[in-house]
Formats: C-alpha cells, structure tokens, sequence
C-alpha cells in the first residue's frame, strides 16, 4: 500500500498515474492499492482522527462493512 499525501488544490489522480508511469513493477502500484489521504488530515491536531480513519479503512476495508 502506498498512502499519497494530497495538499489542497493538488488532484490525487495525477499522482496515481505518475505513480502507475514510473513504478509499474511495485506490489502497491500493480495491486491497486494507492491510496490518496489529505495532508490536512494528518497534521498534528484533532483532525489527526480522520486522517488515521481513512487509513484504517485503506488498510482493512472489510472492517467497516
């Protein structure tokens, strides 16, 4: 899994497919498992809980059904 940190007013899918272009090889990238995540979400404030949130759910998705 790879989690890609999005600063506002940047588009997560140009960095999807710059990673689909330059590391077709890697597990993450074949698998599909690239996972965009607001950088807002991870900073060092009670926001914090939604960032780790939407990690739990990148990681085991089926804990959420």
């Amino acid at each position: 899994m790879i989690l890609i940190g999005v600063y506002p007013g940047q588009e997560a899918e140009d960095r999807i497919a710059f990673l689909k272009a330059t590391f077709p090889t890697v597990p993450a990238v074949q698998n599909d498992r690239l996972y965009p995540i607001p950088t807002i979400d991870t900073e060092a404030s009670v926001r914090v809980i939604d960032g780790l949130d939407q990690i739990a759910k990148a990681l085991h998705p089926e804990a959420f059904e």
